[in-house]
């Protein structure tokens, strides 16, 4: 989580003042592992916990690869909500979050992931994360991920030079 706050603040240059973070899941267990993650970034990003900066998505597998919102809660008009997860495959619970926050009127949405498994069936999960809108827009503005999955760097170097630009791997 403080790498991830770290790079938020100090590489991308954005202020603590302006994200609102949170689980892509989990949000209905207080005590969910997800949750505790997004915690901890807050604490990081922050120097204490703020629980008014922080937004709780629930879900549930509508099939092996496919996920449903359940609820949403937080406040993220306006700012930069960023996602805590601590692996991406298939890419349907991130991309089903960032459309819930960009419902709700985020002006940005980036996923921090730990672990990149990003799976190749059926369209490749790096080109779903990073593909547009309806309206052309991102839906996930970008991707941080860390390097402990090394097969990321071959994905990411394989995309188009504008969808790479987006992705920011961390070394671990």
């Amino acid at each position: 989580s403080a790498v991830f706050a770290d790079h938020l603040s100090n590489t991308l240059g954005l202020k603590a003042a302006d994200i609102v973070s949170g689980a892509p899941d989990g949000g209905e267990k207080p005590k969910d592992q997800g949750i505790a993650r997004a915690r901890d970034f807050d604490l990081a990003l922050r120097g204490r916990f703020n629980s008014a900066a922080m937004f709780k998505i629930s879900k549930v597998h509508t099939a092996e690869s496919a996920t449903k919102i359940t609820s949403f809660d937080g406040k993220v008009a306006g700012k930069t909500a960023v996602v805590i997860d601590d692996m991406v495959d298939g890419g349907s619970t991130l991309i089903n979050a960032a459309r819930v926050l960009r419902d709700n009127g985020a002006a940005q949405v980036i996923c921090c992931v730990t672990h990149a498994i990003l799976s190749e069936r059926g369209a490749p999960a790096l080109e779903k994360l990073l593909a547009n809108d309806a309206a052309g827009r991102p839906v996930i503005d970008r991707l941080v991920v860390t390097d402990s999955i090394p097969e990321v760097r071959q994905k990411v170097a394989a995309l188009s030079p504008d969808l790479a630009a987006r992705v920011d791997i961390l070394p671990l």
